[in-house]
């Protein structure tokens, strides 16, 4: 963590304190301790104008990771009900099911593979059968991976670092 809050910095806007016990009480979820932290010390961000990442005390609904996030999750969850055959996980809140953080400029969905302890959890981008990449990390590995362009994958899009702007958005 102390690699990737380095390569931040300091944000030009602190995040609004979160009430971790709430978060995860409405989610049914406890979320993996690198996200807590990383929360703790930024609000929602938008890099190199392309990858968005969710905080949930943010005011901006795009950015809420209980509004816009929750969102995306249960109209992942509405299509894979409809087409199953075309989605190869199941949806948060079902056991081991995809749940939403963030999302590209692309249109991807990045999402935890909520199997096992939370701070096990996997990153996947995208959701259908065809259209889906699951990373063999976690979410502050694979964004220091994004963010010193270590991250080099044809499925991710073009941003593979190195970072040259964020946005900082409360």
């Amino acid at each position: 963590m102390d690699e990737l809050f380095s390569l931040l910095g300091v944000p030009s806007i602190q995040p609004t304190a979160v009430d971790w016990d709430d978060v995860e009480a409405k989610l049914g979820t406890g979320l993996p301790a690198d996200y807590k932290m990383f929360s703790d010390r930024y609000p929602a961000l938008f890099v190199n104008q392309y990858l968005r990442v969710a905080h949930p005390s943010c005011v901006d609904p795009d950015h809420n990771l209980l509004l816009d996030a929750q969102t995306r999750t249960k109209s992942l969850s509405e299509l894979a009900f409809e087409f199953p055959s075309l989605y190869p996980h199941p949806v948060y809140p079902e056991v081991g099911g995809l749940l939403c953080w963030g999302n590209n400029v692309n249109g991807e969905q990045c999402y935890w593979l909520t199997q096992g302890d939370p701070d096990g959890w996997k990153v996947v981008v995208g959701d259908e059968i065809d259209y889906c990449w699951e990373y063999d990390g976690g979410f502050s590995k694979f964004l220091l991976q994004s963010f010193t362009g270590v991250l080099d994958h044809d499925f991710y899009g073009p941003f593979t670092g190195p970072l040259t702007e964020v946005e900082f958005i409360r």
